[in-house]
């Protein structure tokens, strides 16, 4: 099978801007504690908010294209192994990280209800949200395969309308939601995945797209600040959830800039080797970025640190999964 290479340094600086969002986010919630700290983290956070979507729409162009057959039997094996069997080994290195790292206090019917409520560690809810669309990935399969480009076209359009209802409400104290909520959630970035993938749009188009997209990530950045300013400095994160139309313009738009860029003469194994690892790094970051914070004090220079300890922890992520991959044993919870 032959590899797509954008969708390699799709997943590469995905995963970099994940472990940059993370690390930023702690310095947003207390705004009046320092309002440049603050606002350093509103930044790194803001222009990152596309890694989680772009990650989805990989898994949407990859698994739904057409020309690949294979039974339900076949598929849920592949995903079992790939995904559910190292979730459920990380779940359990995360309930024994938090009770002797984070002084979390162990119970076993706390630790139940928190796995069943995603919340054994802040970084895991995504393997609930994948495992979820990859049980309907059979049935969008059979839809992608008969729907024309049009009809595509319109659900991504009522998906992209629905995404402007809780920033509506938010802002004029409204509760609209069962007319769009049918076609809300993550389902969209997998679709729109594979229409950006299988259809081309016209430069023009493209154009618009990324002048929307800086502008986007402009609203980010300074509509999470004002909000957050009148609303008695408590932060407000309407604008930084994945599904609103400001992060998927952007999404799109980081996707669609790799689609078209010329990336043939960059084709090697450090790429490949960057790229399979990368779920892994998912995976382990949060321990390693808490280890680098033992010897770096994020707090004291943001601006400097936030990225520094990114790079340190990605370093050691990528060294630490890679050595996994290649020990039989551990190479299945690093998939």
């Amino acid at each position: 099978m032959n590899r797509v290479l954008y969708f390699d340094i799709l997943r590469i600086i995905a995963i970099c801007a994940v472990v940059l969002l993370h690390t930023s986010a702690g310095f947003l919630g207390d705004y009046n504690s320092s309002h440049t700290s603050y606002f350093i983290g509103d930044v790194y956070d803001s222009v990152t908010r596309w890694c989680v979507p772009v990650f989805i729409m990989v898994s949407g162009a990859l698994l739904l294209k057409p020309g690949k057959q294979e039974t339900l039997a076949d598929f849920f094996k592949k995903r079992t192994t790939k995904v559910v069997i190292p979730f459920l080994i990380w779940t359990f290195i995360y309930i024994l990280y938090r009770h002797y790292h984070d002084n979390h206090v162990f119970t076993y019917t706390g630790t139940i209800k928190d796995f069943f409520n995603s919340n054994i560690y802040f970084h895991l809810w995504f393997m609930y949200m994948i495992i979820g669309l990859y049980l309907v990935t059979p049935i969008f399969k059979v839809y992608v395969r008969h729907a024309k480009q049009e009809n595509m076209l319109y659900f991504i359009i009522l998906w992209f309308i629905a995404s402007f209802i809780p920033v509506l409400n938010n802002l004029f104290d409204l509760n609209i939601q069962y007319v769009f909520e049918t076609v809300s959630g993550y389902i969209g970035f997998f679709i729109l995945g594979y229409y950006l993938h299988h259809y081309e749009l016209s430069q023009i188009t493209r154009k618009f797209i990324y002048v929307f997209a800086i502008i986007s990530v402009l609203v980010t950045i300074f509509g999470t600040l004002f909000l957050t300013m009148i609303d008695s400095s408590k932060f407000n994160d309407v604008l930084y959830d994945y599904f609103r139309p400001n992060t998927i313009i952007v999404a799109a738009a980081v996707f669609i800039y790799f689609k078209h860029l010329d990336l043939e003469s960059k084709r090697n194994k450090i790429i490949f080797l960057l790229s399979n690892v990368s779920f892994g790094v998912y995976l382990i970051h949060p321990i390693l970025r808490d280890f680098v914070y033992k010897f770096i004090n994020v707090d004291s220079h943001p601006l400097i640190n936030i990225p520094l300890v990114t790079v340190l922890t990605l370093i050691l992520s990528f060294i630490t999964v890679t050595i996994m991959s290649k020990v039989p044993l551990l190479k299945k919870i690093v998939p």
